[in-house]
Parts: C-alpha cells; sequence; structure tokens
C-alpha cells in the first residue's frame, strides 16, 4: 500500500508539504527496503494519530484542521495550503479504504439514527466503536470533561461505556469491539480510567480479554506517548 502511495504522491507535486510530505518520505524508504512498522515509526504516524484524525475528520470535516486566527497574527493555512490538505485528507482516506475493506458511520439496523464508527470487513467483519481519552488539551492545559465521554452511564453523553451496550445491541452483523485511545501523562496515565472503564463495562456487556499496544518518542510537545485499547464485547 504505502508503494503505491508513493507512486500517486510522485506525480502529484502540489501534494509535496506536510502530510503529502510524509506519504512521500514512507513509500521511499520503503521502497528502499525498510519495513513499513520501522518507516510508520519513525515518522509518527502511529494508529492513534490516524484515529484521531478520522474523528477530528468526522466530527468537523475540514475546517475542523483549519488553525483558528488569532488576534494580531496571520492565519497559518492559507487558501492554497488549504486546498492541499483537503486533497491529501481525500487522498489517504481513499488509500485506507481500499486496503482495510472499511466502512464509517454505518447506521445500527436497530436505531438508524446512531451510526457505528468504523465496520470492517476485511479479513472478518468487525463493528468498532472508537473514543479517545486525552486528559491534557494540546495547550497542555487538563482537559477536565474527558472522563465523561469514557465512563459516563448516561446514553446522552454518547461514552465508551454505554457504547458497549448499545453496540451489543445494534442488529449489526459480525463481531463487535470497543477500542478507546490516548496519550500518557506523568500526572495522568490512562490506566486507572481504562481500569475504571472495565469495571464499569462487566456490569453491562461481556467483555473481552483486554489488548492493548503503545508508542513514544512522538513529536507533539504534550502528547509523547500514546496507547491504544481494545475489547470485544458480547451480550451477557
Amino acid at each position: 500500500m504505502l508503494r503505491s502511495v508513493y507512486e500517486r504522491i510522485r506525480r502529484k507535486k502540489n501534494l509535496s508539504q506536510g502530510s503529502g510530505r510524509n506519504a512521500y518520505q514512507s513509500g521511499k524508504r520503503v521502497e528502499a527496503g525498510e519495513s513499513p512498522e520501522v518507516v510508520i515509526k519513525a515518522l509518527g504516524l502511529t494508529c492513534p494519530r490516524i484515529y484521531e484524525w478520522i474523528a477530528k475528520y468526522r466530527e468537523g470535516g475540514i475546517e475542523a484542521f483549519r488553525r483558528r486566527k488569532a488576534p494580531g497574527k496571520t492565519p497559518k493555512l492559507a487558501g492554497h495550503q488549504l486546498m492541499k490538505m483537503r486533497q491529501t485528507v481525500a487522498f489517504v482516506m481513499s488509500e485506507l479504504q481500499g486496503s482495510l475493506g472499511y466502512a464509517l458511520e454505518v447506521p445500527y439496523p436497530t436505531s438508524p439514527r446512531s451510526k457505528c464508527d468504523v465496520v470492517l470487513s476485511n479479513p472478518e467483519l468487525w463493528s468498532i466503536e472508537f473514543k479517545m481519552l486525552r486528559m491534557m488539551g494540546d495547550n497542555g492545559k487538563p482537559n477536565d470533561n474527558i472522563l465523561m465521554h469514557i465512563l459516563s452511564p448516561y446514553p446522552e453523553h454518547r461514552s465508551a461505556l454505554t457504547d458497549t451496550e448499545k453496540l451489543v445491541r445494534s442488529g449489526l452483523p459480525g463481531r463487535k469491539a470497543v477500542v478507546i485511545y490516548g496519550y500518557d501523562y506523568s500526572q495522568w496515565p490512562m490506566e486507572p480510567a481504562i481500569l475504571a472503564f472495565e469495571t464499569l463495562a462487566r456490569t453491562v456487556v461481556r467483555l473481552g480479554l483486554r489488548f492493548e499496544a503503545e508508542t513514544g518518542s512522538l513529536v507533539h510537545p504534550v502528547h509523547r506517548s500514546g496507547k491504544v485499547f481494545g475489547w470485544e464485547i458480547e451480550e451477557r
């Protein structure tokens, strides 16, 4: 897949900045013999970051990627730069969809107004709900409301906890899972919140074994270490 990304971006000279440059470097290094895992880690292209981009794009479209204008400062994204970002996001999303066989925002058969975040069809059918756990904002200040999105028992809050019960009753085919991804900080580790989620989730669904992965040395000044947690869920 990375080789095909490289070949297509090499022909599109207007995608030489930002995400386009990362994709170009990825493809070139893989073509030179490096493994995709090493290249992705070296460039900071982690699964948590990809999922964050998808969630951000789904909630606010391309406008969510536009830097807000600060008083007295010139916007950091000009019109032509924003166009390049649109092209890059659309290109990356289409490449991922073609290789993984997935669909986003799939309506629940039992409640069409509710939508499942991701449905994978390759190599096996999975319906998955995602939630982000990020105790600090990009500005380094605490994100005081984030635990509500993980642990709240109230359906109106659309938390990871209520997603578990909603998903097992959704009528969607295949296996089902919940994924929580986010970042670790010295004063705000993810583990206590994850343990609290597991304790509460076991009261409403059959929670499978925990699977987790982590990455460090990220380039963001605040979010330097990331983790992903996942569980298969079934009705009790």
